[in-house]
């Protein structure tokens, strides 16, 4: 029902878009478009809290190419400790060949529990996690592309941005992780 928020006519007496907060064909940083598929996992499950969110690379349109850390698609991963389940969500700033833009969900797989977050501790979003990394080397890379991994490190018990300048986390040039809920910066790879 909630599925493609923004193909839903506003004249329907359903305007999933007033509901989820979409707007449509933009792109977006990680901790807005998250929002929008919070709203649809609670849907699915009451219980339901993101266990991590990326961003999409390579999306016809995304020009800025996760530049100043906003892009048009974002994938994100919800665990239910009730259902033991896991259920991805997509959401989509621009309609693609294969998917229109709006949320979108896959199929529902085992979960076991454990890195789980609050979304209340993502409280830095990836403009700003952008931001950091840009002092940090990301400034001398303006050409390469950009991207974001939201997740919960266990060993540090933090939320962290990892803002990656390459198409690839193993290609990488550069990788800056950035404290999601205080905007520190935490470490750099080449």
């Amino acid at each position: 029902m909630y599925e493609k928020a923004c193909a839903v006519g506003a004249g329907s007496g359903n305007d999933f878009r007033l509901l989820f907060g979409v707007e449509c064909a933009r792109a977006e940083g990680g901790a807005k478009a998250s929002g929008t598929p919070v709203v649809a996992a609670h849907l699915w499950a009451s219980d339901a809290r993101p266990y991590k969110l990326q961003s999409g690379s390579d999306v016809k349109g995304d020009d800025n190419k996760g530049r100043g850390g906003k892009t048009m698609m974002w994938r994100g991963a919800f665990a239910s400790e009730q259902l033991r389940s896991s259920m991805p969500y997509t959401w989509l700033g621009t309609d693609l060949p294969d998917a229109q833009r709006g949320v979108d969900h896959g199929t529902q797989d085992n979960y076991l529990p454990g890195n789980a977050f609050d979304v209340a501790f993502l409280k830095v979003d990836s403009d700003k996690a952008f931001d950091v990394a840009q002092k940090h080397g990301g400034d001398k890379l303006a050409d390469m592309p950009v991207m974001y991994f939201l997740e919960w490190n266990r060993s540090d018990n933090n939320l962290v941005w990892h803002v990656i300048y390459g198409i690839s986390r193993n290609d990488a040039k550069l990788a800056v992780d950035v404290d999601a809920s205080t905007g520190e910066f935490l470490r750099k790879e080449k």
